[in-house]
């Protein structure tokens, strides 16, 4: 639950304790705004990312939950889970594109550069290149930038959406 938590503040920058959590209550404008595209149990942070979307208004009250009693869910926590997980990653790509491929495709790209400089070090004081470990360091490079131009080019379109949608 921690996992799917931190998930939802990654995909909609919304700080909540339990995203997955069902006791819910809503306003005439929640109820107006939030349309739910799936059917499953990912709703909770589906919910709570077009809440941020509609700028609505939330609030967290402490509950108790019993599991020791009949006919709770029957969603096995290891399924729900990851299946939750997937969908907060493909919300995190429309909605943080810097995120999702900017920061993995910077992080691969210093891996390739440092693999680079330090072949570079090895060949300048007479070593050879090995093959693979230098394919590897151009692939790593070349899928990095890629990555990381990608999600600057996404994060301008969505702002700019963002921008004609609320104008």
């Amino acid at each position: 639950m921690k996992v799917l938590d931190i998930a939802t503040i990654m995909a909609g920058g919304l700080r909540v304790t339990d995203s997955q959590s069902g006791y819910r209550a809503y306003g005439k404008k929640a109820i107006e705004n939030i349309n739910l595209s799936g059917s499953d149990m990912s709703a909770g942070s589906e919910i709570l990312l077009q809440a941020r979307d509609h700028h609505l208004k939330h609030t967290e009250v402490e509950i108790h939950c019993r599991y020791d009693v009949e006919d709770r869910s029957s969603q096995h926590p290891f399924l729900h889970g990851p299946k939750v997980l997937f969908q907060l990653l493909r919300d995190m790509e429309y909605r943080r594109p810097l995120y999702y491929f900017t920061a993995p495709g910077m992080f691969l790209g210093t891996i390739g550069m440092f693999m680079g400089l330090k072949f570079l070090q090895t060949f300048y004081l007479g070593g050879s290149l090995s093959f693979g470990p230098t394919l590897l360091m151009m692939l790593l490079t070349i899928v990095g930038m890629f990555m990381a131009f990608t999600g600057i080019i996404l994060h301008a379109i969505s702002k700019m959406i963002c921008q004609i949608k609320y104008s």
